[in-house]
């Protein structure tokens, strides 16, 4: 199914922050930007090596592309100007050019003649178009063609591509097929990239248990972990996982005072409500770092935290598993990519009709778990989503194409309603 970007819509709001002094969604990810910082340093990568990698200084071409003229078809290079009154004409073949020949004199030419050549061979200087073979008959050792063909014919230009001191790739760009082409065709074997953003994650939780352990009454398997990883999985992005660390605040001031030291940015699940056991806001605070959000305008997620502890960036997420994949999403991942030097990308969302009813409170954004069913009229999907989705369910996430947003101030959505679409 095709779907078109929602082009002009703003999911988020900053007209209304709900009960309980909440921050809309918006200004909380405008705060965590406004903390993130592009980390200093680079490495050196060859071109095996850069694929999502983050460019750290322009690119500019030092070489023309294509790097001389040379033929866009089989066919035989001639010298329109050597060519007199009406047609057909019959140009005697004089030599051969193919890819990679470049001694000229080898071929024995003549401007009066007819030069066979092959695609992305040189043309000689003597020649200014190249007649395609479909477009000539051959005659013992000549040509025969009807019509002259204008100047240039069939003749990529040296430097049509570009020229040098051209800007070929800013820096910041993330980096894939596409300019590790233009890298190699600009014979550039290795370039600069940011350095790899240190990001240290752990859970927090005493009912927590890794999958294959045996769970107990009260326990659960710790799915944060293993989702926040995949998440986090790209080339620019160095992970120290350090695992799941029980709800006893000496070993969790402890273990994000390490994580703090070694990371850009630390990642923590749960302990960030208002329950006994939600210690990370307190140890935040104990750590001499600051609180900048607390309580977003948000379902699922409202008590996502964002801080800081000393240079390091601190974001708490919810311990719900759903609340703290789209956490991820919306705040986590930008302020990562900032801090790769990487110019965070807005939200793609796209018009989906709603194929469902629902009323709801206005106070907070909502993110709800969707699946495509249809498709619309004007060709944009139809989407259902999940009555039973909560922020710990974690089957409609796995069944789920995307999340529907419902925005703050609405009170109900209605069967055929255009509401904005996150697809994964």
């Amino acid at each position: 199914m095709s779907i078109q970007p929602l082009e002009n819509t703003d999911i988020h709001s900053d007209d209304c922050c709900g009960g309980d002094n909440l921050l809309p969604i918006d200004v909380a990810i405008a705060k965590g930007l406004g903390l993130a910082k592009p980390r200093q340093g680079f490495e050196v990568a060859n071109l095996s090596a850069l694929h999502g990698r983050s460019l750290l200084d322009d690119i500019t071409a030092s070489y023309p592309l294509p790097n001389f003229n040379n033929s866009a078809m089989d066919g035989y290079a001639i010298n329109t100007k050597a060519l007199r009154g009406d047609g057909p004409y019959r140009l005697q073949i004089t030599g051969r050019m193919a890819a990679g020949d470049h001694d000229i004199e080898s071929t024995n030419t003549v401007p009066a003649g007819a030069l066979r050549i092959l695609t992305g061979a040189l043309v000689p200087s003597d020649y200014n178009a190249v007649i395609m073979q479909e477009k000539v008959s051959v005659e013992d050792g000549y040509i025969v063609f009807d019509k002259c063909p204008k100047t240039g014919t069939n003749i990529r230009p040296q430097g049509e591509d570009c020229k040098p001191g051209d800007l070929v790739i800013p820096k910041g760009t993330v980096l894939d097929a596409r300019h590790i082409a233009m890298l190699a065709g600009q014979g550039i074997a290795e370039t600069k990239v940011h350095r790899k953003v240190r990001v240290a994650i752990f859970s927090t939780g005493s009912e927590l248990k890794l999958p294959g352990e045996t769970l107990k009454s009260g326990q659960i398997f710790n799915s944060n972990r293993y989702a926040l990883n995949s998440q986090l999985n790209h080339p620019f992005i160095e992970v120290f996982d350090l695992g799941t660390i029980e709800d006893d605040y000496e070993l969790l001031k402890n273990a994000t005072h390490r994580a703090s030291q070694m990371a850009d940015i630390v990642i923590t699940t749960g302990g960030v409500s208002v329950g006994d056991e939600d210690h990370m806001p307190n140890i935040v605070k104990d750590l001499e770092g600051e609180l900048h959000v607390m309580k977003v305008a948000i379902k699922p997620g409202k008590p996502v935290t964002i801080g800081t502890i000393g240079k390091c960036i601190f974001l708490g997420l919810p311990g719900n598993p759903v609340a703290a994949f789209i956490n991820q999403i919306l705040i986590g991942r930008p302020i990562i990519e900032k801090l790769a030097g990487i110019t965070p990308a807005p939200i793609t969302t796209y018009p989906a009709q709603a194929a469902f009813e629902r009323k709801r409170s206005p106070s907070r954004q909502e993110y709800v778990p969707a699946k495509i069913v249809g498709q619309s009229e004007n060709g944009g999907p139809i989407v259902e989503a999940f009555a039973k989705a909560s922020s710990a369910t974690l089957l409609p996430l796995a069944n789920s194409d995307g999340f529907v947003v419902l925005p703050l101030g609405m009170t109900e959505v209605k069967k055929g309603d255009t509401l904005a679409f996150i697809p994964h």
